[in-house]
């Protein structure tokens, strides 16, 4: 696809970026979209996943949900922007659990799960979810995921292991998506980082401010 290999090659070029954003929007903008179109508003979603985009990248998202309900992937890709969102974790946790009741298990939805009970305060089920998926947490953001529960339990020894391996792992040319950057943020402040300033789970943004791709 041609506009999927823009992106790939200019990643880094905003103002490439910025054309195709605007291109997309257009081809995707009537309400219903398209279904041959839905690729591109799968596609541009993707591009909104970051701070200062998030609510478009969830207002499409919705779109491409009231498009295929019954796709437990758009579930769960709903329910990783709506972790993100405070006002929103409790509909990703409905969300995740309907994708799971939809398909099986898959460590996708379970790591999206306890994401979102990790952003709700539910810090000892978020961990203890990660934990019974051990040792498959083998991608970087299954580990960056598990060093967040592990940060916000009080279990700093292991968190600061986990970030250190982490730091190993990453490359510029592998850097985290804009959603994740934010919680590894939070993992390499540790302790003394904004979230243990606080006494209870500190949303890590307001609203109004890479998900996985339907299929792959």
């Amino acid at each position: 696809m041609l506009f999927r290999s823009l992106v790939d090659q200019h990643g880094s070029e905003g103002g490439v970026l910025d054309s195709v954003r605007q291109r997309l929007e257009e081809l995707t903008g009537t309400d219903p979209c398209r279904p041959d179109r839905a690729p591109l508003l799968q596609l541009l979603v993707g591009m909104q996943s970051r701070p200062e985009s998030l609510a478009d990248a969830l207002r499409n998202q919705e779109r491409l949900l009231k498009m295929r309900p019954d796709s437990p992937i758009i579930l769960n890709n709903l329910a990783v922007l709506e972790a993100f969102v405070p006002e929103r974790v409790e509909s990703g946790l409905r969300h995740i659990q309907e994708a799971i009741e939809q398909d099986r298990p898959r460590l996708e939805y379970l790591d999206t799960l306890a994401l979102l009970q990790l952003q709700s305060g539910d810090l000892e089920s978020g961990l203890n979810t990660l934990l019974g998926q051990l040792p498959l947490l083998a991608a970087p953001e299954h580990k960056l995921h598990l060093g967040i529960a592990m940060l916000r339990t009080g279990r700093t020894e292991h968190a600061s292991r986990i970030a250190g391996e982490l730091r190993g792992l990453l490359t510029a040319a592998t850097p985290w998506s804009p959603l994740n950057g934010l919680l590894w943020q939070e993992l390499s402040e540790g302790p003394s980082g904004q979230y243990r300033r606080h006494s209870r789970p500190t949303p890590l943004m307001q609203h109004d401010t890479t998900p996985a791709s339907e299929g792959e």
